[in-house]
């Protein structure tokens, strides 16, 4: 995995291919500039997470456009994310709890059918229906 260290020049140079491919730091384990077909360019963090080893797939996390970031900036932020995957984070499974969570819709739709029309009158279930749909 280890390759060039990702300075300036190696991102202005890194040019489109016909896929899209990584390019790894030197300095950084699982640090990289992936570039696409496009011409567009991001850094990226790939990590084991857990206990890591081969049993573990891969995951990988996006920085930032590499117009956002300079390189020293996004290696920083990897070293970030590398040093919290060591104590047992997962970046990329945190963001997919977020993701998988229920919303509010979804609360107040079976607050209203599990709890309202189960004990409640006509009249109260339509109040609270009101009001669910106001706010």
């Amino acid at each position: 995995m280890a390759g060039v260290k990702i300075t300036k020049r190696v991102v202005d140079g890194a040019e489109a291919r016909e896929k899209r491919y990584t390019l790894f730091d030197s300095e950084v384990k699982g640090f990289g500039l992936r570039v696409y077909p496009s011409g567009q360019k991001t850094y990226v963090f790939e990590y084991r997470p857990g206990a890591g080893g081969r049993s573990e797939k891969k995951k990988r996390a996006t920085i930032g456009s590499a117009t956002e970031f300079t390189p020293d900036e996004a290696r920083k932020l990897a070293d970030k994310l590398r040093a919290s995957v060591k104590v047992g984070v997962d970046p990329q499974g945190d963001k997919a709890k977020a993701r998988a969570a229920v919303s509010v819709e979804t609360l107040a739709t079976d607050f209203l059918k599990q709890h309202v029309e189960a004990k409640r009158k006509a009249n109260t279930i339509a109040s609270y229906e009101q009001i669910v749909d106001f706010h």
